[in-house]
């Protein structure tokens, strides 16, 4: 994603780091190749630096990216393999705050790097002897050496033709997203109950639905998928019915003697009121769309994912 201007060129004046390609800022920051991405959705930057110890280091990687983490600085999260270090870093309210909160990062890192005799070379085997390509798998970005990005591509071709492979049961899927979908809907009343409109329990609603699908089912296909959405949509409804009825026996159990059921059932004569109606179905469209907005990536991630489907680049 395009970074913001004035972020992207106080980190380009301070490490001399190239834009390649649109949205990456990478190249070497001393003597380690590295890589910057952003993510406008959450404001969040990954920070990829490429480098193998040469000798133990008196303090391990991960260790160091832990100190990172508690100092506020690796503050979204962190990995570390045998190759690189990976940081998330939570953009600050200004850009001039955000630059130097990076660089503050970027630049311990690269200091405890050279201490402790960490080499930069390929961000999966470490080796330093071959030409450095910048790829991109599956939307992550390092610098590979062309056996590891073959060997990286073969690997994500085998998993998909073992995900093709597998024979679905989508009777038993039903069942699965059914199952997902309850415990959604569970939630859904729940938040409502406290005020609010539960766009976030439609979110979690669509992941359980697709994730018991997918596992009593033994794959997440299209028909899955389109099965999975169908179910969302009934269960809100319902949930959002269930939340409603709950609200109406909560109001009259006492004057009238009636039980949930009766309020369930008198939904309908209370939508004739038309100042019901209007805050009845204005929370569940508004329901419906937050669950469409916050599930549409999700579900979109678990598809490839349970398909096995991959995207590589090498620039």
């Amino acid at each position: 994603m395009k970074w913001k201007a004035k972020v992207q060129q106080g980190i380009m004046n301070y490490t001399g780091l190239q834009e390649y390609p649109e949205g990456v800022l990478s190249g070497r920051y001393g003597d380690y190749f590295v890589n910057m991405t952003w993510d406008g959705t959450t404001g969040i930057y990954t920070v990829v630096i490429d480098a193998v110890p040469t000798v133990p280091p008196g303090l391990p990687a991960q260790a160091f990216l832990g100190q990172m983490a508690a100092q506020k600085l690796a503050d979204r999260g962190y990995s570390c393999t045998g190759a690189h270090l990976s940081a998330r870093i939570q953009g600050k309210n200004s850009a001039d705050k955000t630059v130097a909160k990076l660089m503050t990062y970027l630049d311990t890192a690269v200091h405890y790097l050279a201490e402790n005799g960490f080499i930069s070379g390929c961000g999966s085997c470490g080796r330093q002897d071959a030409a450095l390509n910048l790829c991109s798998v599956n939307g992550e970005m390092d610098f590979l050496c062309p056996d590891c990005f073959s060997r990286v591509n073969q690997s994500l071709e085998l998993n998909r033709q073992a995900k093709k492979a597998v024979k679905g049961n989508p009777v038993a899927g039903i069942v699965g997203a059914f199952l997902g979908a309850l415990i959604g809907a569970a939630l859904w009343v729940l938040i409502y109950h406290l005020g609010y409109i539960a766009g976030l329990a439609g979110l979690v609603m669509a992941v359980l639905a697709l994730k018991g699908y997918e596992k009593f089912a033994g794959n997440l296909n299209v028909i899955g998928i389109i099965v999975c959405l169908a179910m969302v949509a009934v269960m809100i409804y319902f949930a959002n019915n269930v939340a409603f009825a709950l609200e109406i026996y909560g109001a009259y159990k006492t004057e009238f003697d009636i039980g949930f059921g009766d309020a369930y059932r008198a939904i309908p004569e209370f939508l004739k009121d038309s100042e019901i109606s209007a805050v009845y179905y204005k929370d569940l469209i508004i329901g419906y769309i937050l669950t469409a907005v916050a599930s549409a990536g999700t579900i979109y991630g678990m598809f490839r994912a349970s398909t096995g489907a991959y995207k590589t680049k090498k620039f």
